[in-house]
């Protein structure tokens, strides 16, 4: 109990403090392949099936390649245990699940569960709800805004590097700014506390493990956010996943 208040008491201001740790983080190491090494990749959920430069065959063989000790993955730790089928997050049942079945990695579940999960969910829901109904123009504008956000990032994505570049970064926060006008300051806090509690389990991670090479596997649209939570409590361990991933890497790292 006095863990889990420790990791709620400092959700929301890791959250919020992510935004600035973003535009004044220090040079990360170089993007070299070291066992100790923490690599954060962004993965694109259903958007690998429309963006031919970073396929789920792309995402199997950066995995592959980055040969991790320890996958930390964004998904509940009943979807881990039992592989389910995972609503949103399409690559799992696509890539990283059958990498799991076939054995030899370690795996960590860093989405809340139980009732943390259905506390924080339950509360976007609601607010959502609250919006198609109270401001049915407005939750049409959001719907129409993100399909036009998809398609600004399918169109600057040429490769998986890009999608870890900072115009992505960019236009994923200009995005959530314009989703969380549309709420009160409730939303924000939300999503900050989810992120939070992600980024929590990463670093415990990371630190139970110090000799290990681990993959945090978040999303093109919360990596960036994981990243700077994360190159905070570590600092000498974050690999540059954007300079890795433009590096010549055909072979597993040993």
């Amino acid at each position: 109990m006095a863990r889990l208040m420790k990791r709620q008491s400092n959700w929301l201001n890791a959250g919020f403090a992510a935004l600035s740790i973003l535009t004044s983080l220090p040079l990360m190491a170089e993007p070299d392949t070291g066992n100790d090494g923490i690599y954060i990749l962004g993965a694109l959920h259903g958007l690998h099936e429309s963006e031919d430069s970073f396929t789920y065959d792309d995402l199997r063989a950066i995995i592959t390649r980055l040969n991790p000790d320890i996958m930390v993955l964004e998904v509940r730790p009943d979807e881990l245990a039992e592989f389910k089928d995972t609503r949103g997050r399409p690559e799992y049942p696509e890539v990283i699940w059958p990498m799991l079945r076939a054995g030899g990695r370690a795996a960590v579940a860093m989405e809340p569960g139980g009732e943390d999960f259905d506390r924080m969910t339950g509360r976007a829901a609601a607010a959502f709800k609250a919006l198609n109904q109270e401001n049915p123009a407005g939750a049409a504008f959001l719907r129409r805004y993100r399909k036009a956000f998809e398609t600004a990032l399918v169109s600057h994505w040429e490769s998986p590097a890009q999608s870890h570049d900072q115009a992505t970064a960019d236009l994923v926060e200009g995005y959530k700014r314009v989703q969380f006008s549309f709420f009160d300051h409730t939303q924000s806090e939300n999503q900050a506390e989810w992120d939070g509690y992600m980024a929590d389990i990463a670093l415990e991670t990371a630190r139970a493990n110090p000799q290990k090479r681990i993959l945090v596997l978040g999303s093109y649209r919360n990596r960036h956010v994981l990243e700077a939570i994360v190159q905070a409590g570590v600092p000498d361990r974050v690999r540059d996943m954007k300079a890795w991933l433009e590096q010549d890497n055909t072979a597993p790292s040993q």
